[in-house]
């Protein structure tokens, strides 16, 4: 059986409000989560980490540390730091050729520059399409 775990978000909303918005928002977003699910071929003891869409508790440092630890171990690669995991989801992103400001919009950069300062590396790819368009224009 495929164990999921769902975690919520470190954001903190405001007032009742706010939780019962979170609480519908992680509702939804679990099932739709648990539906996607579906379309992965996992192993049938895989163990999916969810860090989910909203919260009203933070997630302590050590739990998260202890939880990247145990999947690192269980998957047999490096661990890597939980700031990694930023990084690598941008660097994910670019090299399938989503637009730095979509990233940066993802990342919560206020400024596309402080984006394209740190993963413009990633898009030299975009040298070779350009001379491939317009190849085929010319």
């Amino acid at each position: 059986m495929i164990r999921y775990h769902f975690f919520e978000n470190t954001r903190k909303p405001i007032g009742l409000g706010g939780k019962i918005m979170v609480a519908m928002i992680n509702l939804g977003h679990s099932s739709v989560a648990r539906w996607g699910l579906h379309f992965l071929e996992l192993a049938p003891d895989a163990e999916v980490l969810d860090c989910g869409c909203g919260g009203e508790r933070p997630i302590r440092d050590t739990s998260l540390e202890k939880t990247n630890k145990k999947f690192a171990d269980l998957a047999g690669v490096k661990r890597i730091r939980i700031h990694d995991f930023r990084h690598s989801h941008a660097s994910l992103l670019a090299n399938e050729g989503i637009h730095i400001q979509e990233i940066a919009r993802r990342l919560g950069h206020s400024n596309i520059s402080m984006t394209w300062n740190t993963y413009s590396h990633l898009y030299p790819r975009e040298e070779e399409r350009a001379v491939k368009i317009l190849n085929t224009i010319v």
